[in-house]
């Protein structure tokens, strides 16, 4: 599974905010006529990610995600990637235990 968060439309990257996005739950499917009436699909193109993982508590994602913009981004020498203004969190396997997760967070990034 992946929670896909779009930060395209309005988004500005504050330090020490977390920026406002539209969250998309989403599933990996093959091909785009795989995805099941009712539902839709979105593309996501190629790009170089910078790969943060969380294992434990799933409450500690907005730490990380906090961590990730304000300290990693600012002080790296990347900024996230204008051409997809998106980031995804990759969920492996089901969240069966909240207090075990295992999420992966692929921020799509450039050099600055």
């Amino acid at each position: 599974m992946i929670g896909f968060e779009d930060y395209s439309r309005g988004c500005e990257l504050v330090p020490g905010q977390m920026p406002k996005f539209h969250y998309i739950a989403a599933a990996e499917v093959d091909r785009i006529t795989d995805v099941p009436d009712g539902l839709f699909s979105k593309e996501v193109q190629e790009a170089e990610y910078a790969v943060f993982s969380l294992r434990g508590p799933l409450s500690n994602i907005s730490g990380l995600f906090r961590y990730i913009y304000d300290e990693w981004l600012p002080a790296s020498e990347y900024r996230l990637d204008p051409q997809m203004m998106a980031d995804f969190e990759y969920y492996r396997e089901p969240v069966n235990d909240r207090n075990d997760a295992r999420v992966d967070i692929y921020i799509p990034i450039v050099p600055k």
